[in-house]
C-alpha cells in the first residue's frame, strides 16, 4: 500500500513540474516539445508551464556580426566613460589653479610670450645662418675659378659638407618657426577654451552644445613602446639621429620609451644615454617623428632638434 501511494506521488510531482518548449527550427517554423533538439539550443528558446507560461527564456546566441556590434558599443560607451573622466578631473584642476578669470588670461600671456621669445632667437639663428650660407658660397665660387696657372681648383670635400650642412639647418630652422607658431596657436585656443569652461563651472552653466576650439578637441594618447629585439633597429635609428657625435656606435643607450599618438601624428619618445660632442655619455630624452610605414621621420627629427637647440617645446 506505501509503494502505491509513493509511486502515485512520484507521478503527481513529475506532472507538476513537466514543462513546454518552444522553439524556432531552421526553417524559421516555430515548435512545441517536451524534449529540446540539441540544434535549437543556439537558436533561443522558451520554457514554459502547463498553464502556458513562460518561466524560463534564453536568448539566441549572437552571430559574429552582433558580437562584433556590440563590442564596438561597449568600446564607444568605455571611451565616452573616459573622456567624461578626463573633463572631470581637468575641471577640478581648472577650479583649483584660477580664482578668476583675469588669471588665466596673465597665464595665457606668459605661456605665449615664452614661445614669442623661442621665435625671436629662431629668427636670429636663421639670420646668422644664412649670413654663414652666403659665406661658403662665396668660398665655393673662389674654387670654381681657375687659378692663376689656368688650371680648376679643386672644391674641398669640407666646404661641401658645410654647404650642405647649412642648408639643413636653415630647412630645420624654417620648420621650427612653423611649429613654434602652431604651438603659440594652440596655447592661445586652449586658455580662451579653459576661461570659457571656468566661466561655464562659476555660473553653472552647461558646456554640451558649446563650440570648443581644435585645440581642444585633439586627442593625445601614450602608450608604452617596448624595447626589444625587434624594435631595436627603430631604437638605434631614432638615438643614431640625435647623437652629437661622429662615431655613431651601439653604445647608445635607451632605457624606456613611449609613443605619443596626437593630431594623427607619431612620435617615439625615448629616455636614454647618448655620446655628447666631448665623447661622454650623458642622460637625454629624445623625440622621433615617425612616417606612416613607422620609420623614422630624418626630416621631422631635424625639427625637434632644432627646436631643443632654441629651447622651445619639442
Amino acid at each position: 500500500m506505501r509503494t502505491i501511494i509513493l509511486l502515485i506521488g512520484l507521478m503527481v510531482s513529475f506532472s507538476a513540474t513537466a514543462v513546454t518548449y518552444k522553439w524556432v527550427d531552421e526553417n524559421g517554423v516555430t515548435q512545441y516539445g517536451d524534449m529540446l533538439p540539441p540544434q535549437a539550443i543556439n537558436g533561443g528558446m522558451s520554457e514554459m508551464n502547463k498553464k502556458g507560461k513562460v518561466v524560463r527564456k534564453i536568448d539566441p546566441a549572437l552571430t559574429a556580426e552582433q558580437k562584433k556590434a556590440q563590442q564596438a558599443e561597449l568600446d564607444k560607451q568605455k571611451e565616452i566613460d573616459k573622456q567624461n573622466e578626463e573633463r572631470r578631473r581637468r575641471d577640478q584642476a581648472l577650479m583649483g589653479t584660477y580664482i578668476s578669470e583675469g588669471e588665466i588670461d596673465l597665464a595665457r600671456d606668459r605661456n605665449a610670450q615664452q614661445i614669442d621669445g623661442t621665435l625671436r632667437a629662431a629668427q636670429e639663428r636663421i639670420v646668422a645662418s644664412q649670413n654663414r650660407g652666403k659665406d661658403l658660397i662665396k668660398q665655393q665660387e673662389h674654387y670654381q675659378s681657375k687659378d692663376k696657372a689656368g688650371k680648376p681648383r679643386v672644391t674641398p670635400k669640407e666646404l661641401l659638407d658645410d654647404i650642405e650642412q647649412n642648408k639643413k639647418e636653415q630647412a630645420a630652422l624654417n620648420a621650427a618657426v612653423i611649429e613654434l607658431q602652431k604651438q603659440k596657436e594652440q596655447v592661445i585656443a586652449r586658455f580662451n577654451d579653459d576661461k570659457i569652461r571656468f566661466r561655464e563651472l562659476k555660473t553653472g552653466m552647461s558646456s554640451e552644445n558649446q563650440p570648443s576650439s581644435k585645440a581642444s578637441k585633439a586627442i593625445r594618447a601614450s602608450t608604452p613602446f617596448v624595447i626589444n629585439e625587434s624594435s631595436q633597429a627603430l631604437v638605434n635609428n631614432c638615438l643614431n639621429q640625435w647623437t652629437d657625435s661622429h662615431s655613431r656606435d651601439a653604445k647608445n643607450y635607451a632605457a624606456s620609451g613611449e609613443l605619443i599618438q596626437s593630431d594623427g601624428k607619431t612620435e617615439l619618445v625615448l629616455d636614454g644615454r647618448l655620446r655628447n660632442k666631448t665623447g661622454q655619455f650623458a642622460p637625454r630624452r629624445v623625440v622621433c617623428p615617425l612616417t606612416a610605414d613607422g620609420k623614422v621621420d630624418v626630416q621631422g627629427v631635424e625639427t625637434k632638434k632644432a627646436l631643443a637647440s632654441l629651447g622651445g617645446n619639442y
